[in-house]
């Protein structure tokens, strides 16, 4: 029930009574009361809060603001659940591990590259032990089953012993392999017992006293462990080298192997030396562990596929589109079997083999040599035996869709002021009939330039024919010379002309 004043205009003093409570005290209790009995809360659990905008008490829920820094809460009388997020939490914040859930373990993403994780720890990682030089392999059919292993030092020596010889053996005259007499010993080595070791002998040669039959033996300690024998020759080849070398697995412990050696008669030296110019390379016994590779390593990445190979063709309209260069083709003539074609890039044409086409067989001290500056052809000549002419098929080239390029190459030299020059000439024949005049070629011909004197190298390179032959059956090439100025003296030798065919 709300509170009524009893006096509506408030309390006053009167002059004709004094009390010690004034009127000024009694109005602000009595607005007090007034102000508490005007409250009337909306829900359970709020509390009055004083609202400034209202003057009087109200409900209101209690907010952070209400409570002191220094109180006390417990924590029972919070409800937290679901609430604290990773926001809540200070990076530095002291929390134990056995405080976290990890639902479904860990990830990779939540380990530092840099966390100083046990081997242990993982599983299926590499396994404690291991020497030098071993190496992990799949020890079982199960998953990350990983064993140490001896394979080799990928990189690094298998060798387990080496010893050698550098002066020639004493002389051997044995005759048995029980008094057999000790070349090279090897140092005393221990072996596991599992491992399978390569025993290798070399000598440069061996000297006999006459012809004799060496026989050389391999020795693990006492035991024979192989042999071999070498056929040594008083006169004839003697000087051959001495090899051997035989596989052995060896019991654990130390062992020591050896090359000895016994004659059917006479006596032998091995020979030996330091090595270097002039002298023999060292005589030597080598142990290495087999195999003497590492593990293998993983498949290197395929290569790029290789230029395209076409079937045999008959004509060049039938020729792959668009080459590459350096692709190959092949071309099928009749009587003439399959012939290889590269695409040169460099001229944009499908090019066959070089053909030599005419040599000049001779040499520096017997060359060929003219005098008159007529262009003169070599038909011409007289014994001419120095010079191999070669007869070539010309319609079946031309009629699978080919054409003929000439080179010429040799060593021509000058007299004084006079230019040496050698041009491709030719005739042409049908089957079973005889030879046309030669032609000259104007292009493709070499010269030594004029005032040279010494013998000079001269290459046309390839070249197109002048004016195109009118195709025939067969070509038959030679060639037609001349020296401006007339003087007598220039010479060729080693001279020749090749054909090829282009498309």
């Amino acid at each position: 029930m709300a509170y009524a004043k009893r006096f509506p205009g408030g309390f006053v003093d009167l002059p004709s009574q004094t009390t010690d409570i004034d009127s000024q005290f009694l109005n602000a209790v009595e607005g007090s009361l007034l102000r508490l009995d005007s409250v009337d809360p909306s829900a359970d659990g709020q509390v009055l809060s004083w609202l400034a905008a209202n003057s009087r008490y109200g409900p209101a829920l209690l907010l952070n603001k209400n409570i002191d820094p220094n109180a006390a809460i417990d924590k029972s009388k919070l409800n937290l659940a679901g609430q604290i997020t990773n926001a809540d939490i200070s990076g530095s914040a002291p929390i134990q591990r056995s405080k976290l859930d990890f639902g479904v373990g860990l990830v990779d993403a939540d380990i530092a590259p840099g966390a100083a994780i046990q081997p242990t720890k993982v599983v299926g990682t590499v396994p404690p032990g291991g020497g030098t030089g071993q190496a992990l392999v799949k020890s079982s059919a199960a998953d990350y089953a990983m064993g140490w292993s001896t394979l080799g030092n990928p990189g690094t020596t298998n060798q387990v012993d080496y010893a050698q010889i550098i002066t020639p053996s004493a002389a051997v005259a044995a005759t048995t392999e029980a008094t057999s007499v000790a070349i090279i010993t090897g140092a005393s080595v221990v072996y596991d017992g599992t491992t399978r070791a390569k025993i290798e002998f070399f000598a440069p040669f061996a000297t006999p006293s006459t012809t004799l039959v060496a026989t050389y033996v391999l020795y693990r300690d006492a035991t024979v462990i192989g042999m071999a024998k070498v056929s040594h020759y008083a006169t004839g080849p003697t000087a051959m080298p001495v090899t051997a070398s035989v596989f052995d697995t060896p019991a654990a412990g130390a062992h020591t192997y050896s090359v000895k050696a016994y004659v059917s008669t006479g006596t032998v030296t091995v020979q030996a030396g330091p090595g270097g110019s002039g002298q023999y390379t060292p005589a030597y016994l080598r142990v290495t562990r087999d195999p003497i590779v590492g593990p293998t390593g993983p498949a290197g990445p395929q290569g790029p596929p290789g230029a395209a190979t076409a079937s045999a063709v008959t004509n060049v309209s039938q020729l792959p589109a668009s080459p590459s260069a350096g692709q190959i083709a092949f071309l099928q003539l009749t009587g003439e079997g399959v012939i290889p074609l590269v695409y040169d890039g460099s001229i944009s044409k499908w090019t066959s083999p070089p053909f030599r086409a005419w040599t000049m067989g001779l040499n520096g001290s017997t060359l060929f040599s003219w005098g008159s500056s007529a262009v003169t052809d070599a038909d011409a000549l007289t014994n001419c035996w120095w010079l191999q002419r070669i007869v070539q098929p010309f319609r079946l080239w031309d009629t699978a869709g080919l054409k003929l390029q000439h080179r010429t190459r040799g060593l021509i030299k000058t007299a004084a002021n006079t230019n040496a020059v050698i041009y491709v000439s030719y005739a042409t024949a049908a089957l079973n009939g005889g030879l046309s005049a030669y032609t000259r070629f104007t292009t493709g011909g070499i010269s030594a330039g004029s005032g040279q004197y010494s013998f000079r190298v001269a290459d046309s390179g390839w070249v197109d024919p002048s004016t195109y032959p009118t195709v025939a059956d067969y070509i038959y090439p030679s060639f037609q010379y001349t020296s401006t100025g007339g003087i007598s003296g220039p010479a060729a030798y080693s001279c020749y002309c090749d054909f090829r065919w282009v498309a």
